[in-house]
């Protein structure tokens, strides 16, 4: 069963993305599949920051509205790294789309099948990032 490791911050510009990019390389690097899960829903840059073009992101897996793992991980970005990323919302209109059931949902999919399961907390504290702190075995 996954570690699940969130990281947030009330304030912007303080380095939680910085931070959970570096920590998920670090891990992969030492041999843990790791998923970094993008949940600053409205100005989420995981993907900015990992260099990842445009891709299907959490607020297009809800609308499918299947958690399967099989669903799941094909909305997974695989980067280079090895690390497997969910981008947040394209624009941040979708991220009310995106509610603490699906968040719920996703995990209970992918947590048996990594080690790591590392969050990029927004930094307000809306339904979703308080479910993910919930969800959460070590919070920075």
């Amino acid at each position: 069963m996954a570690k699940i490791v969130a990281v947030v911050n009330q304030k912007g510009g303080v380095g939680k993305t910085t931070t959970c990019v570096s920590l998920t390389a670090a891990l992969q690097e030492k041999g843990k599949d790791v998923v970094l899960i993008d949940l600053d829903l409205q100005f989420g840059d995981v993907g900015v920051f990992m260099d990842i073009p445009v891709y299907d992101t959490i607020s297009d897996l809800v609308a499918e509205n299947d958690y399967s793992l099989a669903t799941v991980n094909s909305y997974l970005y695989t980067h280079s790294s090895g690390v497997r990323v969910l981008l947040a919302p394209q624009s941040p209109e979708f991220a009310e789309l995106v509610k603490p059931t699906h968040v719920n949902a996703i995990i209970d999919a992918v947590k048996d099948s990594y080690d790591y399961i590392i969050f990029d907390l927004g930094p307000t504290l809306d339904d979703c990032v308080l479910q993910a702190l919930e969800l959460s075995d070590t919070v920075y």
